[in-house]
């Protein structure tokens, strides 16, 4: 049980079932496999680059890649996302919305892992609570769409 992995953290039942859930749901899809298989990987991994701002200046991007795994042709980073799918939507069609949306933040990590030379070749947004994947592959229009929402991050910020 969560309790004997994490004991002291206060978790009610309630939320140790909610933590056991997710857990599960993580375990479930790709990820296990792609990990026996993998070269290397690092969970958190931290992350700042200088990138051109198109005329304005370089900006600094930064922050840290929920799970990075180290494949023999390239890199999958991973992002775990904790939204709820609402009582009576279809999961389906939520993850299609929910990765839509976080589809620019993927591609902007995959911008990153680009210029530390760590040849991205894909994406996958773990939504934990509808226990799906949604993969990107890591192409030209996508490091573009991740250089585009990056820059605008920048701009935004100042």
């Amino acid at each position: 049980a969560v309790s004997a992995v994490a004991p002291g953290a206060g978790l009610s039942p309630s939320d140790e079932e909610d933590v056991a859930r997710l857990v599960r749901a993580a375990s479930a899809g790709s990820l296990p496999s792609r990990l026996s298989r993998a070269v290397r990987f690092t969970t958190e991994f931290p992350f700042a680059v200088m990138l051109p701002d198109g005329g304005a200046g370089d900006g600094l991007l930064e922050g840290r890649i929920d799970l990075l795994i180290e494949e023999p042709d390239g890199c999958v980073l991973v992002d775990y996302k904790t939204d709820r799918v609402p009582r009576g939507e279809d999961a389906s069609g939520f993850v299609r919305e929910r990765a839509a949306f976080y589809r620019a933040q993927a591609a902007a990590y995959a911008v990153a892992l680009d210029a530390l030379g760590a040849r991205p070749r894909s994406a996958i947004l773990v939504f934990l609570d509808a226990g799906r994947e949604a993969p990107f592959t890591v192409d030209p229009g996508f490091l573009a769409l991740g250089r585009e929402a990056a820059i605008r991050s920048l701009r935004d910020s100042v």
